[in-house]
């Protein structure tokens, strides 16, 4: 059986629910900010990329909203999987030439990132900062959630070509294609 969370609704996973819901879709194309409520009250508010979402039995999860196409560029800072939620997410809407000065200091901390784009633009990432050396080019609507397996693969000979993006990405800028 299937069921729908609006937002702002709130169904749960502990054992006690009358309904135990232990998966959650967020739009592909979209970003659902979202509150997750541990058994021990513990309560982290976070954005979860596009997909299906695991829930342990010990969490709940309140939807306050969704972000579609709104034109960021998306990054967490870990790997995303039903067994690892980001604790840190950071989000860009303009070219950014060093996110070193974003978030906190986001540069060479995105272990996952989604293209959120509202014109349907692609988006280079790149090795390091001031745009430069290899690029990798997620494109519209794509989320990658583990960027241990995507690579800069974009300016053969440049530093950083053929490296894996975790925790590498030191600047983006929007492109109308790869």
């Amino acid at each position: 059986m299937v069921y729908s969370l609006n937002p702002g609704g709130i169904k749960g996973g502990f054992a006690h629910d009358r309904i135990d819901v232990d998966q959650v879709f967020v739009p592909l194309g979209c970003v659902a900010t979202v509150t997750i409520t541990e058994l021990t009250g513990v309560k982290h508010s976070i954005y979860w990329p596009g997909n299906w979402d695991k829930l342990g039995s010990d969490q709940t999860v309140e939807v306050t909203g969704f972000s579609c196409h709104d034109g960021y560029v998306y990054a967490w800072d870990n790997i995303w999987n039903d067994d690892n939620y980001a604790n840190f997410s950071c989000r860009w809407l303009d070219d950014d030439y060093n996110w070193g000065d974003n978030c906190g200091n986001f540069r060479n901390r995105a272990s996952a990132v989604q293209n959120n784009s509202a014109h349907n633009n692609s988006i280079n990432l790149y090795f390091h900062p001031n745009l430069t050396s290899a690029w990798a080019c997620p494109g519209p609507g794509s989320v990658w959630r583990d960027l241990r397996y995507n690579y800069f693969n974009h300016g053969s000979g440049r530093d950083g070509y053929t490296w894996a993006m975790n925790d590498e990405i030191a600047s983006s800028k929007w492109v109308s294609s790869c």
